[in-house]
């Protein structure tokens, strides 16, 4: 009896512990091979990239709070590199897959297979519906990744980091 209890108790500590929980400590999110809140040189981020279809070096720019931001372009989707740290980014084609799970042209369900803390869902009268995506494990994670969706499939994915 001892035995049975045993094993049904690490099975649920196994079960909880699943991409299913709800407490997930700062999930690693890679797109195209860069790690999501990790820094980057010019240099690497070519050689994981490849070359862009568009480069921008921005020093100083009232537009970032940051001093030195790299805008790479990759066909609709952006990849920006604050201070090289790569916080930063918009899709808005199907070239990439966020953890090789989801991107843009999936169904909105596909949302729910990469672990998260919660997502909400703001259902629009009119227009594109929204997806917050929360998946850093913080007692307050001010950073989503937000989520747009038309007609079922996804047609936005970005993020940036709230450091409000």
């Amino acid at each position: 009896m001892k035995l049975k209890i045993f094993i049904i108790t690490i099975a649920a500590l196994l079960l909880s512990n699943t991409g299913f929980s709800q407490n997930i400590v700062n999930l690693q999110v890679n797109i195209g091979g860069l790690i999501l809140e990790r820094t980057y040189s010019h240099t690497e981020v070519i050689a994981i990239m490849g070359e862009p279809l568009n480069y921008e070096h921005l020093i100083n720019s009232e537009s970032y709070e940051s001093s030195d931001v790299r805008i790479y372009t990759y066909g609709n989707n952006k990849f920006i590199i604050e201070d090289n740290l790569f916080d930063n980014f918009v899709l808005e084609d199907s070239t990439y897959k966020i953890n090789g799970i989801f991107g843009v042209g999936d169904f909105v369900s596909k949302i729910y297979e990469l672990p998260h803390n919660e997502i909400i869902h703001t259902p629009e009268q009119t227009g594109p519906e929204k997806y917050l995506l929360l998946f850093r494990g913080e007692e307050e994670d001010r950073s989503p990744m937000y989520i747009t969706v038309v007609n079922g499939i996804i047609v936005k994915i970005n993020f940036f980091v709230d450091n409000l």
